[in-house]
C-alpha cells in the first residue's frame, strides 16, 4: 500500500462516498503495469501503422492504431476491474459509444431514448432505427419521475406483434 493512501480519505472531494484505498490505488494505477519500460503512468502511442513480416502478416497482432490503439487498454482494464466486469471499451466520443450500442441491436428490438438529447445523435438514431426495423420510443426524462421509462419498457413497441 502506498504511504500517501492513508491521507487520501481525508483529502478526497465531496461526493466520493466510501472509496477504499485499494479502489483509489486501482484508479490511479490505470489498469496495471506498463510492460515495456515499467513506467508508472501508461504510455501514449500516437497513431501509426505497424511492422509486417515478410509474409505481410502482423506478428504482434496490430495493423493500424487508429482503430486498435494500445493507449486506451490500461484504462479499459482499470474500468473493467473497478466495475467487476470482464472487459470495458472506451470510445473517442459519447456519440461513438452510442452508435456502437445501437449497431448491436437487431431488427425487431426496441430502444428507448430521452426526448431531449444531442440533436445529431438523435437524428442518427431515428434514421438508423427506421432503416433497420428497430422500434424506438422517445420519452421525457426531466426530473426524477421514472414512470415514463417504466411504461416504455413494459409496453410492446408500436407495430410489434402481440
Amino acid at each position: 500500500r502506498h504511504e500517501g493512501m492513508a491521507s487520501l480519505s481525508a483529502a478526497r472531494p465531496r461526493g466520493w462516498g466510501d472509496v477504499s484505498p485499494e479502489t483509489a490505488t486501482a484508479q490511479m494505477r490505470g489498469g496495471g503495469d506498463e510492460p515495456l519500460y515499467d513506467s508508472i503512468s501508461p504510455a501514449v502511442f500516437p497513431s501509426t501503422t505497424y511492422a509486417r513480416s515478410p509474409d505481410l502478416s502482423y506478428p504482434k497482432g496490430r495493423c493500424y492504431s487508429r482503430d486498435d490503439n494500445p493507449t486506451v487498454e490500461p484504462a479499459e482494464r482499470a474500468l473493467a476491474s473497478l466495475e467487476g466486469g470482464g472487459e470495458a471499451l472506451l470510445f473517442a466520443s459519447g456519440s461513438a459509444a452510442a452508435v456502437a450500442v445501437f449497431r448491436a441491436l437487431r431488427p425487431g428490438d426496441h430502444a428507448v431514448i430521452p426526448g431531449v438529447m444531442y440533436w445529431g445523435l438523435r437524428l442518427w438514431v431515428k434514421t438508423f432505427c427506421e432503416s433497420y426495423g428497430i422500434a424506438l420510443s422517445t420519452i421525457p426524462m426531466e426530473g426524477r419521475d421514472t414512470a415514463p421509462l417504466e411504461a416504455a419498457l413494459a409496453a410492446p413497441p408500436a407495430g410489434a406483434a402481440p
